[in-house]
């Protein structure tokens, strides 16, 4: 009953939440430099996973947590995300000035070669479209969801507790950073 109530709810404000992660509340955001992204790309390799934060955003309002945004790290200075309106590649330099916080975290006991079967699978993904549902039963994603099922794809036997909001087993982007038996820390930056 909660799940069908939370997805009527959805979709009818679908329209709202699209728009919503377009605006900024007034204020004024401070946004990564220059030596912050050198600092990520002399440490970041495949398969970490990079939460962000963008003080003033609208969806602050909307996600628990401290860090609104994750996105997987992927060979040549990429991540790829899943935005609004479809699953996309960044460059670090792009991810990481466009925020104000950022955390880098490292998933433990992974193989290389689980990690490049994680950088498939989020390559792959590239194109699929943005999950407003926030559900894991469609061929959408949204950015926690991506993160979790690139890396459970290299080593399928992985996995953490999905938090439950109303009726739904869901991620959000700060259970990458408190999972601490499957992440570590291994950078963090906030802005000047």
């Amino acid at each position: 009953m909660m799940l069908k109530l939370r997805t009527f709810i959805l979709k009818l404000t679908k329209p709202y939440l699209r728009m919503i992660g377009r605006f900024h509340l007034p204020g004024t955001s401070r946004n990564m430099g220059q030596a912050e992204v050198h600092s990520l790309l002399n440490i970041a390799r495949i398969g970490d996973i990079l939460l962000a934060k963008k003080d003033w955003e609208a969806t602050n309002l909307l996600i628990q947590g401290k860090f609104k945004h994750a996105a997987i790290v992927v060979s040549d200075g990429y991540v790829i995300e899943a935005k609004d309106p479809v699953v996309v590649k960044t460059g670090f330099y792009d991810y990481i000035m466009k925020s104000d916080e950022v955390v880098l975290c490292r998933p433990r006991y992974f193989s290389e070669f689980e990690l490049l079967k994680a950088e498939d699978y989020a390559e792959n993904s590239l194109g699929n479209g943005y999950d407003y549902y926030f559900v894991d039963d469609n061929d959408e994603n949204y950015c926690s969801e991506l993160c979790y099922e690139a890396l459970k794809s290299g080593k399928p036997m992985w996995g953490f507790k999905r938090r439950k909001i109303l009726g739904a087993a869901t991620l959000l982007p700060d259970d990458f950073r408190l999972s601490k038996d499957n992440f570590e820390i291994m950078w963090q930056a906030k802005s000047k």
